[in-house]
């Protein structure tokens, strides 16, 4: 039984494995994931530390980095025989970031504490290379080790090469051929394994942390504008696509609501609500003639801010709002209001309690 860290526990039958060194499970897990990353090539090594060593020995030059960046990186530059000096940066805290290590022709990215759906294409040239740690404490962990991604086959094959003592790898697990002076920097069988049993989860609809960032990323980027909220067609599909009891967040203005009715997911799921709106919108002020824009549709109209439709409008909402407060309290929804000009964080975290 194995746990470290954020490890899950597995239990790992090694009778399955052909070579408990560097066997099919290598191969398995490098091909699984340079298709999550949308890369044409991989290898994986036993640390991104030696494969930074690695790619420096091989390719580098001048390097700079960042001054607050782990030692291990520094050391393995300086190992490799190469002059280093400090930059002011903090872009790699949570991020993948171009590590200077003296090359011209292509970019490395240390990718150490980001692994997303098809980040190679998004974040990299065809030549570059895309370091990702398998360290424990990772997004996507193992016992420790790394995978090399690049559209570079020759440069995949190289690292392929001096990380396997410089000897070739025949179909034959035991036949090799010494073709340069290398090192044992290749990544071990149950490594392997457990870095694909957590690809797996990677891959599925999971709570893992890089999935909830995918997720944060799809909604930040949704463009609303020209679209109607369907709450009939909207609760239906939650209804039947959670098939287990969730916790489920509703976001919005919540100012048209005719056709909003939560009875029926509330039977089934636990339900929290986020009104989110400016304070203008509650409560605007005369500014006369006005060009309008209905977010529904796009089109434009003018209209007259004044006093008395401004009365009349601040009188719809709270009606508005009083039928909503009550549907809530109703169907149990808990539920916040947070203006634009608020910190949410302490309303969010009230919310959850």
């Amino acid at each position: 039984m194995i746990s470290l860290f954020n490890i899950p526990s597995y239990i790992i039958d090694t009778s399955k494995f052909n070579n408990l060194l560097h066997g099919d499970i290598v191969e398995q897990f490098e091909s699984d994931f340079r298709k999550y990353v949308n890369a044409e090539y991989s290898v994986s090594l036993n640390s991104a530390t030696n494969a930074i060593f690695l790619i420096s020995k091989l390719w580098g030059g001048n390097s700079k980095i960042p001054a607050l960046i782990p030692p291990v990186v520094a050391n393995a530059i300086l190992t490799a025989g190469n002059s280093i000096s400090f930059i002011d940066n903090t872009d790699w805290v949570g991020n993948s970031y171009h590590l200077d290590l003296g090359i011209k022709d292509f970019k490395v990215i240390d990718s150490a504490q980001k692994v997303e759906k098809n980040q190679f294409t998004l974040e990299c040239n065809n030549s570059d290379l895309m370091i990702f740690s398998l360290y424990p404490t990772k997004p996507l962990s193992s016992a420790d080790g790394c995978v090399v991604v690049s559209n570079d086959k020759n440069k995949i094959d190289t690292l392929k090469l001096y990380s396997f003592n410089g000897m070739s790898q025949q179909s034959n697990n035991w036949e090799r051929k010494q073709k340069a002076i290398g090192y044992k920097m290749y990544l071990a069988s149950i490594s392997a394994f457990i870095a694909n049993e957590n690809l797996k989860i990677c891959t599925k609809k999971s709570k893992q942390i890089f999935n909830v960032n995918f997720m944060a990323e799809q909604l930040y980027n949704y463009n609303v504008i020209g679209k109607n909220m369907d709450y009939e067609k909207i609760i239906k599909e939650l209804f039947k696509s959670i098939q287990h009891k969730s916790m489920i967040f509703l976001i919005g203005d919540f100012f048209n609501i005719n056709k909003l009715d939560l009875k029926l997911l509330c039977q089934k799921h636990e339900i929290r609500a986020i009104i989110v709106r400016d304070k203008f919108e509650e409560n605007p002020i005369e500014l006369g003639n006005v060009n309008f824009i209905d977010p529904s549709s796009n089109k434009s109209f003018e209209g007259v801010l004044n006093k008395s439709t401004i009365e009349n409008y601040v009188k719809n909402v709270k009606g508005n709002d009083h039928k909503l407060y009550a549907h809530f309290q109703n169907c149990g929804v808990k539920f916040t209001k947070i203006y634009t000009n608020e910190d949410p964080i302490k309303k969010l975290i009230g919310l959850l309690k």
